[in-house]
């Protein structure tokens, strides 16, 4: 059987960094792997080799577990200073909130659980649906009477130039009762008949067919 070329092999000799060297190395530096070369004095074999050997994974190991140790013992010492900060933020503190939470844990840290039964969501107020937009007789009317006094003061702008905002604001009542007396002058416009009403159920009937005779063609 060929031998696995991406095997690691030992270099020639033993390599001229120890396990303990790497790591201690690489706790106090960050950096990358050319400055490590160049500061070691190895080469890339003989850093891959002292990664995989099992000196390495064991001190690696051990650095791990007392990390963890020394992280519990702290955290063991410190407990009482947390739990009393607790204790100050649940009666001192001026936030409802920050006091209610401060208190929880202090109650899950003594093992007393906190369920509580939910409580019934706020009934939401339903406002009443608005009555749909009705286009009455009367608002027809009005949209009538502004289009028709719209393209009266559009066709005296065009036909004869008059420029109505040129109008002060503080004149606008001279000016109305001007016009009303202007107005007056002629007699009165006859009403036109009343829309007929989309909301009526009668209907015209239909017209009668036109009859279409034969189609003849003139020669």
């Amino acid at each position: 059987m060929p031998a696995n070329p991406f095997r690691l092999l030992q270099p020639d000799g033993p390599p001229p960094i120890t396990s303990q060297q790497l790591l201690q190395y690489l706790e106090t530096h960050v950096i990358n792997l050319d400055t490590l070369l160049k500061d070691l004095k190895c080469t890339t074999d003989d850093v891959a080799y002292v990664l995989q050997h099992h000196d390495t994974a064991d001190m690696l190991r051990l650095k791990v577990q007392l990390v963890s140790v020394q992280i519990r013992l702290l955290a063991a010492q410190y407990a009482p200073h947390a739990v009393a900060q607790l204790i100050h933020l649940s009666n001192t503190s001026e936030k409802p909130e920050v006091a209610r939470r401060a208190a929880t844990t202090l109650l899950h840290i003594a093992g007393i659980p906190t369920n509580t039964a939910p409580q019934p969501a706020d009934p939401v107020t339903q406002l009443p649906p608005k009555p749909p937009f009705e286009l009455t007789t009367e608002l027809e009317e009005q949209q009538d009477a502004m289009c028709r006094d719209l393209n009266v003061v559009l066709e005296l702008r065009r036909l004869h130039r008059v420029d109505f905002t040129s109008i002060p604001n503080a004149e606008y009542p001279r000016f109305a009762t001007y016009i009303e007396e202007f107005l007056k002058s002629f007699p009165p416009k006859p009403k036109s008949p009343p829309l007929p009403s989309s909301n009526t159920s009668s209907q015209s009937p239909p017209a009668a067919p036109i009859p279409f005779g034969p189609v003849k063609l003139e020669t």
